[in-house]
């Protein structure tokens, strides 16, 4: 029987990411989850969304590009991208 996926939202991936947020963003990371907005609840601006680029692709050792960016909402959008990035080199 195959293991069961944990859901996007769930894992080590999540911590990272939650981890570089508030980094970015100095929100505390106690108050950012899945279904947190990156826009419409951390309000992060333009520069802020490419500081995080960066961070996560230095922090993942991946490249993200610029379309796949764009269609960033959630921060479970975010984890489910870099799981999708990283599990190539699993």
């Amino acid at each position: 029987m195959p293991a069961a996926r944990r859901p996007p939202s769930d894992g080590p991936v999540l911590e990272r990411v939650v981890a570089v947020l508030h980094q970015v963003t100095r929100v505390p990371a106690a108050s950012i989850h899945a279904g947190t907005g990156l826009y419409a609840d951390l309000h992060l601006d333009s520069l802020q969304a490419l500081e995080l680029l960066f961070e996560l692709e230095d922090a993942f050792g991946v490249d993200i590009d610029t379309d796949s960016s764009k269609a960033l909402r959630t921060v479970g959008d975010v984890v489910a991208l870099l799981e999708r990035l990283v599990a190539p080199r699993r």
